[in-house]
């Protein structure tokens, strides 16, 4: 499935939305300074400007990983590499998630297949082509694993330490926006967490004291570049959130479509083809199989469910009615565009699948119809976003209009200066 979504990367020269091609060269770029310098650097040095401090204030830990693997392997390599791993990461993610759970053999897979496949996720790899997000956004489902799992083992396992600091690693260096989301989000399902197993959490409370060690050992990493952003934000151009644009795609009509069938992208917006649907199949799927299945959840699963729907339920709100978003904090406020709201409604939405999964495993002999069902609906989605990746137009005739100066950024460029 990660194969079928790499497709477009892997095997054509496109440059897909105006972003793709914009981060594709922002890798490139810093591969450059490294290999002039040896060391990765927060300027960016273009027409742009002189010392424009780019790196050091959007994306300074990622592209510094990204450009080490350009200067060696070329851009192109590095930009796959960063799509190969975050969907990895969502997509193993969920599967440890399941397994933790109690879902066992290939059915664990299935929330995976369903979150990697999310018609937002799915734009975002190439229709909005937002490089850094994808993988920012990619390693919460995984981050969310490791630290269930560092919580839940007799002892701590150094394979899932590991993996959880490199989680919040990219979490916290890669895309700043999805760095304060992420942070309210994971603030948000934390303390949903705790309220629904307040007994364990009591009796392992120096086990959550470990995982927020760990958590400021990851941040900790990225010091270099989050210092700057903390001393410094006031002194940057831009100050106030962007006015919330881009609703069309969020209407009733859109989000609740099962067949991607957004308008002629070119009414909404120039340069990206975005689908930014719910993934209704698998939602009714949740609702439907999560009420029959309910009596089998534990009383902590059922209030951890019902948190869930609440918690996606406020969120999907927020994407029906934008106005409500500029009573939120202020920093959430810089969200943009509804749309983005939907990753963490499809992280909810793939968590209420897990549960479903999970309580069919006390009554698997009935369960084998629904969760054939479950796998048609994945399959599906699969077809859809094989299909709504080929749909993706390219903004560049091919990749050396991007990679041909590390001084002169493509012409797809619409940024002004930020800092």
């Amino acid at each position: 499935m990660i194969f079928g979504l790499l497709i477009p990367s892997l095997f054509s020269d496109g440059t897909f939305s105006s972003d793709w091609g914009n981060h594709l060269w922002l890798i490139f770029a810093q591969g450059e300074i490294l290999g002039a310098l040896g060391e990765p650097s927060y300027f960016l040095q273009s027409s742009l400007g002189v010392f424009y401090p780019y790196y050091a204030f959007y994306g300074g830990s990622f592209y510094t990983v990204a450009g080490f693997v350009s200067w060696l392997f070329g851009a192109e390599a590095a930009a796959i590499a960063a799509y190969a791993g975050a969907l990895a990461a969502t997509y193993l993610g969920w599967t440890w998630i399941a397994r933790q759970l109690g879902v066992a053999g290939w059915q664990s897979q299935l929330p995976g297949c369903i979150a990697v496949t999310a018609p937002l996720a799915v734009t975002n790899l190439y229709g909005r082509g937002d490089i850094p997000e994808v993988v920012a956004t990619g390693m919460i489902p995984l981050v969310l694993a490791a630290g269930l799992s560092i919580f839940r083992e007799r002892r701590v396992r150094l394979s899932s330490a590991a993996v959880y600091v490199v989680g919040i690693v990219f979490l916290t260096g890669t895309h700043t926006l999805t760095l304060v989301w992420a942070a309210f989000f994971l603030a948000v399902v934390t303390a949903l967490l705790v309220a629904c197993y307040w007994r364990e959490a009591r009796a392992r409370l120096r086990r959550g004291l470990a995982v927020a060690g760990l958590t400021a050992l990851g941040a900790g990493i990225n010091a270099w570049i989050l210092a700057p952003l903390v001393v410094l934000h006031t002194r940057l151009l831009e100050q106030d959130p962007d006015p919330i644009g881009m609703t069309a795609y969020t209407d009733p009509e859109q989000l609740f479509s099962i067949l991607r069938n957004t308008p002629d992208p070119s009414l909404l917006v120039p340069k990206a083809d975005v689908n930014a649907q719910l993934p209704v199949l698998a939602l009714l799927w949740a609702l439907i199989c999560g009420a029959a299945y309910w009596r089998f959840l534990s009383t902590a699963g059922k209030k951890l469910a019902v948190g869930l729907l609440a918690f996606g339920g406020a969120l999907l709100l927020l994407v029906l009615s934008p106005s409500l978003i500029s009573e939120l904090p202020r920093l959430l406020q810089f969200i943009q565009f509804p749309y983005r709201i939907l990753t963490y409604v499809d992280i909810c939405l793939a968590g209420l699948v897990t549960l479903a999964l999970a309580a069919m495993q006390r009554d698997r002999s009935s369960a084998r119809v629904p969760v054939a069902v479950l796998a048609a609906i994945a399959a599906l989605s699969f077809g859809l976003s094989i299909e709504q990746n080929a749909s993706v137009r390219s903004w560049l005739p091919d990749r050396k209009y991007v990679l041909g100066s590390a001084v002169l950024p493509p012409v797809t460029w619409y940024a002004p200066r930020q800092f």
